[in-house]
């Protein structure tokens, strides 16, 4: 059922065994093979009748991502993590043997990945990204379009490489990074020696509170 234009192609083989071809047709569902009588066989056959073989399920549809959430607006420095959760259309399995998947982030005018964790087995799967120095993005991150990785890493259980393209992201302007320290100068237009109250300037190469 679900199936669209399936039949048997060709029967071929003698005596105790014969051979089926399948056309398994289009679209996704279940096929089974089954013997509804014993009309042509001889000598007849004494199995009752009809006969029921093996049912196989056939699953060509492609898991797909449903949405992402990132991690939640803020401020994060050096040693803090950056977590994305990406929700898939099925259960899909990871495969790390020929490489990690990644979803790829812009900080700055640098390229990070943040890569996969955990999740291989479910329909949830999630992706790191650890802030060290000299990151810095002081007006929200970029996240790229689609994750990357080996062809076929994530798959579903009947082996469709899963669509990686990251639908229905959500923002991530509002996620600033900033792992490099301020650096700080100190300047007057007083010159030594001084007989009397003088300026002292100082200034910090970036936002500082405290």
């Amino acid at each position: 059922s679900g199936l669209s234009g399936a039949a048997i192609s060709s029967v071929s083989g003698s005596g105790t065994t014969y051979t089926i071809a399948v056309n398994t047709g289009s679209g996704d569902g279940t096929l089974a093979l089954s013997l509804a009588n014993a009309t042509g066989p001889t000598p007849g056959i004494s199995t009752s009748l009809p006969y029921s073989g093996g049912q196989y399920t056939l699953d060509r549809t492609a898991p797909e991502i449903s949405s992402v959430s990132g991690p939640g607006s803020g401020n994060y420095t050096t040693g803090q993590m950056l977590n994305f959760s990406v929700q898939f259309s099925e259960s899909v399995t990871v495969n790390t043997s020929s490489g990690v998947p990644a979803i790829p982030l812009t900080i700055g005018s640098t390229n990070q990945p943040a890569v996969y964790s955990s999740g291989s087995g479910t329909s949830l799967l999630h992706f790191t990204y650890t802030v060290t120095s000299p990151d810095q993005d002081l007006d929200g991150i970029a996240v790229g379009g689609a994750i990357t990785g080996p062809s076929g890493a994530i798959s579903d259980a009947a082996g469709n490489a899963a669509l990686l393209t990251l639908n229905n992201l959500s923002s991530a302007t509002d996620v600033f990074v900033n792992a490099v320290a301020p650096t700080v100068t100190v300047s007057t237009t007083a010159t030594s020696p001084v007989h009397g109250p003088f300026t002292v300037t100082i200034a910090f190469s970036q936002p500082v509170t405290g």
